[in-house]
C-alpha cells in the first residue's frame, strides 16, 4: 500500500513543473480559454517566455492563441466573466501567436510584468477568441517565468530559501544533542532507550525533509524546475515525522515508562500507523497535483486541509482521554506532570490549525512563508521540550523508567 502511494508520488512529480511550466489545455467552439498557472511577483519587473504547439496536427488554416496575464485584483470578475464576449473591455496585457497545423512548435512570445509598489498576484490565460473552431483542439503549452532578478522563485516562497537552511542547522543541533544523549544513556543503562531512540529518529527525519526541501529551492530559483521529487519527499518526511511524534505524546499519555516499561502492543499501532501514513501520502499527491490551481495556496486550502485538521483534531482529543484516564489511576507527583503534559500537548494539537486560521488575515503572497515558519518553529521547541523531560532534570524522567534505571550519579 506505501509502495503504491509512493509510486503515485513520483508520476505527480512528473506533471508539477514549475515555474517552468510544460501542460496540455483543451481548447473549442464551447470553451475557447483555459488556465495556465499563477505567479507572485514582488515590488519588481517580472518575465515571462511562452511557445506552444497542437498535440494533433490538422489540415486546416492556423489558430491563433492569445496570450493574457491578469493582476489577482481583475481576476475575480475575469473569472466570472463569458470570456470571449467581455474580455475585450477588461485591462489584460495580450500577446497573440499562430498555431501551425502541422503541429511544430511556435516562436517564443515574450511578454513582462510590471513593477508594482506592492507584490501581486499575476494569472496566466490562453484563448483563441478569434479563430473559428471546428472541433476540439488540445494545445501543448510551455511558460517560463522568472523576475528581473532571473529567479524563478515566486514571492512567497522567496523568504523559505532562507527559512529552511536556518531551520537545519537548529535541527541538526537538536538531533546532534539527542543522540549525544542516547548514547549516554546507553553507557550508562548497557540499552538503547526506547522513547529517545523514537525522539531522535523523529528529529532526524524531519532533518532530512528540510535539506531535501532546502535543496530543492535553490535548484528551482535556478532553472525554474527543481527536483519535485524532493520537495514530496520533503513532504512525506515531515508528515512521518510528526505521525511520530504524535504516536509518542498519544503513547506517554497512555502511562508509556509510567505504568508499564514495555512498548506497546505493534499490531495495534503498526496498522493504525500505517494508515494514516498511506492517507497522508495520498493528500500531498493529490495537493501538489492542484499546485497550480489559481486558488491554492498551501496543502491546507481545500479538502486536504480538511481532512487534516480532522486528523489532527482526533489525535488531540485521543490524546486527552488517555491523559484523562491516565490521571484517575496515578499519585499526586504524576498528576503534577499529567496537567502540564496535557497543557504542552494541547498547544502543540491545534497549532497548526490555529496557524492557518491566523494566516487568513495575512496577504495570500505571505501566507505559505507565515504557516512554514511557525509551524517549523512549533516542531522544534516541541522537540526541546520532550528532550528536556528526558533529561534529568525534567519531571518526566523523575517519575519514570528512565531514573531508576540508571546508577545513582550517572543522570543525564
Amino acid at each position: 500500500m506505501i509502495m503504491t502511494s509512493l509510486f503515485y508520488l513520483i508520476v505527480f512529480s512528473c506533471a508539477v513543473f514549475s515555474k517552468s511550466i510544460s501542460t496540455i489545455v483543451s481548447i473549442s467552439k464551447q470553451n475557447r480559454w483555459a488556465y495556465l498557472s499563477k505567479f507572485n511577483l514582488g515590488p519588481e519587473i517580472g518575465y515571462w517566455q511562452l511557445r506552444a504547439k497542437l498535440v494533433n496536427p490538422i489540415a486546416s488554416d492556423n489558430i491563433a492563441l492569445e496570450v493574457m496575464t491578469h493582476i489577482d485584483y481583475e481576476w475575480d470578475s475575469i473569472n466570472q466573466l463569458v470570456f470571449c464576449q467581455q474580455y475585450d473591455k477588461e485591462e489584460v496585457r495580450e500577446k497573440t501567436l499562430s498555431l501551425l497545423p502541422n503541429g511544430d512548435w511556435t516562436d517564443f512570445t515574450h511578454g513582462e510584468l510590471a513593477r508594482n509598489v506592492f507584490p501581486h498576484t499575476w494569472f496566466f490565460t490562453v484563448s483563441s477568441c478569434n479563430s473559428t473552431l471546428q472541433g476540439k483542439y488540445k494545445v501543448k503549452v510551455e511558460l517560463t517565468i522568472q523576475t528581473e532578478s532571473g529567479s524563478h522563485i515566486s514571492y512567497e516562497s522567496y523568504f523559505l530559501t532562507y527559512l529552511y537552511p536556518a531551520s537545519s542547522i537548529l535541527f541538526a543541533i537538536a538531533f546532534i544533542q539527542c543522540f549525544i544523549n542516547l548514547q549516554n544513556y546507553l553507557q550508562q543503562t548497557e540499552k538503547i532507550e526506547k522513547k529517545i531512540f523514537l525522539l531522535c529518529l523523529t528529529i532526524g527525519i524531519e532533518l532530512l525533509g528540510i535539506i531535501s526541501e532546502t535543496t530543492h529551492l535553490w535548484l528551482y530559483s535556478y532553472n525554474g524546475i527543481g527536483m519535485e521529487i524532493l520537495s514530496l519527499f520533503s513532504q512525506f518526511c515531515e508528515f512521518l515525522s510528526q505521525l511520530l511524534f504524535i504516536t509518542m505524546l498519544i503513547l506517554i499519555a497512555t502511562g508509556w515508562g509510567i505504568k508499564h516499561d514495555e512498548f506497546p502492543d505493534s499490531e495495534t499501532f503498526l496498522p493504525i500507523g500505517m494508515l494514516m501514513l498511506f492517507i497522508h501520502i495520498v493528500i500531498i499527491g493529490y495537493s501538489k497535483a492542484h499546485n497550480e490551481d489559481p486558488g491554492k495556496i498551501s496543502i491546507y486550502d481545500g479538502m486536504p486541509g480538511t481532512i487534516l485538521f480532522i486528523f489532527r483534531l482526533s489525535f488531540w482529543i485521543f490524546f486527552l482521554y488517555c491523559a484523562a484516564n491516565l490521571y484517575q489511576q496515578v499519585k499526586s507527583k504524576t498528576r503534577t506532570f499529567l496537567i502540564s503534559f496535557m497543557i504542552f500537548g494541547s498547544i502543540y494539537f491545534i497549532s497548526v490549525p490555529l496557524f492557518v486560521v491566523m494566516s487568513w488575515q495575512i496577504p495570500k503572497y505571505h501566507r505559505w512563508f507565515f504557516i512554514i515558519s511557525s509551524t517549523l518553529c512549533t516542531h522544534f521547541m516541541g522537540y526541546l521540550v520532550i528532550m528536556c523531560q528526558f533529561s534529568s532534570k525534567g519531571s518526566y524522567y523523575k517519575i519514570s523508567n528512565l531514573s531508576s534505571n540508571v546508577l545513582p550519579g550517572k543522570d543525564l
